[in-house]
């Protein structure tokens, strides 16, 4: 007896044409819908511009050499770290999620351990951040998701976004794991 499937369905290779194929189908389509806070008002976000947000993201992080990094998040949920996360998967890097939970010791082995040398982080912990960074010599580049910082060397996820825009993708649209050579 030969089953047959009960539906066509497309065979997709990475995340990459997930994302893209979303973006064909549905552009005008909500990929997210979020609340800042404790704000009544619900934040719209379409395929499209999700997809522009991880294209902007990564044009910039792989301008400024970190294409193919191993890149560390720490943050609550919020949909700027799903836009960190699909930026890296859809590249050539490593992402690597930071348990909030962890005590102090647990966080700076897992970001030292894990040879990252990007970390995104909300501004609920960049207080932490700013005492700690001589504690994280690999890290190179520090990003905060909000516009308020306690650092000035902290650079902001909109001022990336906005680099990001200006820039041309095509060497981060190239980048891709190989998938026989991981880690």
């Amino acid at each position: 007896m030969i089953k047959k499937p009960y539906y066509d369905r497309k065979q997709y290779f990475t995340v990459r044409d997930i994302l893209e194929d979303a973006v064909k189908e549905a552009p005008n389509n909500d990929a997210y819908l979020y609340r800042i806070g404790r704000s009544e008002d619900i934040h719209h976000v379409t395929f499209y511009e999700f997809n522009e947000d991880t294209e902007n993201l990564g044009a910039a992080l792989t301008d400024l050499g970190y294409g193919s990094s191993h890149i560390a998040c720490m943050s609550e949920n919020r949909y700027e770290w799903i836009v960190a996360y699909l930026t890296v998967l859809k590249s050539a890097g490593v992402f690597v999620p930071i348990d909030k939970e962890l005590p102090t010791d647990g966080k700076l082995n897992v970001v030292n351990d894990s040879e990252s040398s990007v970390l995104f982080f909300s501004i609920k912990y960049a207080s932490w951040v700013h005492d700690h960074r001589n504690e994280l010599p690999n890290i190179k580049l520090f990003i905060c998701f909000d516009e308020q910082s306690v650092d000035p060397s902290f650079v902001t996820y909109k001022s990336l976004l906005e680099q990001g825009s200006q820039l041309s993708r095509e060497h981060y649209d190239s980048l891709a794991s190989d998938e026989y050579d991981m880690k």
